[in-house]
C-alpha cells in the first residue's frame, strides 16, 4: 500500500480518492474506508490528521464517540464535505443536548465504571511482528511520533459483517453499550476472528477491514441470527437509545428518570437488579449526569419505553 507523505500538495488540498459519510455511519468506518479506497493500511488517514493537527493520540478509553473539532474540520476540508457531515459520525452533537452544560464526553454515552478488555486502534511494527509469531495481544504503550495509540476499555470494538460485506460500513450503533446485534441485519455482532483474535481496526502494514492475524475480511465473518427470546429486549434496548439520541434534550432525560420510582412502587419492587450492569439500582447517584448507558439500562429494567415517556410527559406538561 502507497504511504502519505505530507510534502505532496495533492495533500494541503484533499484526499487522492474521496468518500462521503453513510447515513448513520460511525466515523471510525468512514476513515477506514478513507483509507481502503486509497489503497492505504488501516489507520493511515486517522494517523495523518493526528500528525497534521498536532493531536497527541488517543489514550486506552477513547472510542471516537467524541473527537477534537480540529481533527474534523481537517478531514472535512480533504474530503470536500461540510463539517456537519463529519460530525454526524459522531455523537458530539446528540451528547451536547442531553448533558449540558458540560462538553461532550464520551463517558456520557459508554460510562466509565464498565470494565472490558483493552485492544488498541494502533501499534507498533514490533508488536505486530510478535502478535503473528506468539498470538498475543498488543499492550496499551505509544510510540513517539506516531500519534501514540487509541484504545478501547469501554467496549470491546465489534462489527456486522452484514454491513462490512453490502457497504464497508461500520454503524454509530456499534457505540452504543449493551447492544448484541445488528438493529439492521438482527445479526450478532463479531468481536473477533474465526482464528480467534479480538478484531482490531486501525493497524499498521495490513490491509482495513481485515483480521491482522489471518488476513479474512470481516464481510467473511459469519453470521448469527438473533435468537427469538433476545429480540424483544433489544429492540425495546436500542429504541431508547434512538428515542435519547435523535429526541432527547436534557430536560427530558431528567423526566424519564424521574418514572423510575413510581414505577418500582407500582410493581412492588424493593430492589431493582439492573440487566446489563448485574448491580442494584443506587438511588444515590447523581442522576443528572450519569451514563446514557446506564439509563438505558435502567429504563429497559423496569421496562420503561419511549412511549411510556411520551405519554407522561402530556399527562404532566
Amino acid at each position: 500500500m502507497q504511504p502519505i507523505y505530507t510534502t505532496n500538495h495533492a495533500w494541503r488540498t484533499t484526499f487522492p480518492h474521496l468518500v462521503a459519510p453513510f447515513q448513520d455511519e460511525w466515523l471510525a468506518g468512514l476513515l477506514l474506508r478513507c483509507d481502503e479506497v486509497n489503497r492505504w493500511d488501516s489507520g493511515t488517514t486517522l494517523r495523518y490528521l493526528l500528525r497534521v493537527t498536532k493531536h497527541p493520540g488517543f489514550g486506552p478509553g477513547s472510542s471516537l464517540v467524541v473527537v477534537p473539532s480540529s481533527i474534523l474540520e481537517r478531514l472535512a476540508q480533504l474530503l470536500w464535505l461540510p463539517l456537519e457531515d463529519i460530525l454526524a459520525a459522531t455523537y458530539s452533537t446528540e451528547l451536547a443536548r442531553l448533558y449540558p452544560p458540560d462538553e461532550p464526553q464520551p463517558r456520557r454515552l459508554i460510562g466509565s465504571q464498565t470494565e472490558t478488555r483493552v485492544y488498541p486502534f494502533f501499534s507498533t511494527e514490533r508488536e505486530v511482528a510478535e502478535r503473528r509469531v506468539t498470538g498475543r495481544g498488543v499492550t496499551g504503550r505509544g510510540m513517539p511520533g506516531r500519534g501514540g495509540i487509541l484504545g478501547i476499555n469501554t467496549f470491546d470494538f465489534h462489527v456486522c459483517p452484514a454491513c462490512i460485506a453490502q457497504n464497508r460500513l461500520l454503524q454509530r450503533s456499534l457505540m452504543l453499550p449493551h447492544m448484541k446485534y445488528c438493529p439492521l441485519h438482527h445479526i450478532a455482532f463479531c468481536f473477533d476472528c474465526e482464528c480467534s483474535q479480538p478484531l482490531v481496526p486501525f493497524l499498521a502494514d495490513e490491509r482495513p477491514f481485515t483480521c491482522y492475524v489471518c488476513g479474512l475480511d470481516w464481510a467473511h465473518l459469519p453470521q448469527y441470527k438473533i435468537p427469538f427470546e433476545q429480540m424483544t429486549l433489544e429492540n425495546n434496548l436500542y429504541a431508547l437509545y434512538q428515542f435519547f439520541l435523535l429526541e432527547g434534550t436534557y430536560e427530558r432525560k431528567i423526566r424519564a428518570l424521574q418514572l423510575v420510582r413510581p414505577a418500582m412502587k407500582r410493581q412492588n419492587l424493593v430492589d431493582l437488579r439492573l440487566i446489563y450492569r448485574k448491580s442494584k439500582y443506587n438511588k444515590s447517584f447523581n442522576m443528572d449526569s450519569i451514563s446514557l448507558a446506564y439509563v438505558v439500562d435502567l429504563l429497559v429494567s423496569i421496562e420503561i419505553s419511549p412511549d411510556d415517556i411520551r405519554n407522561d410527559e402530556i399527562l404532566h406538561p
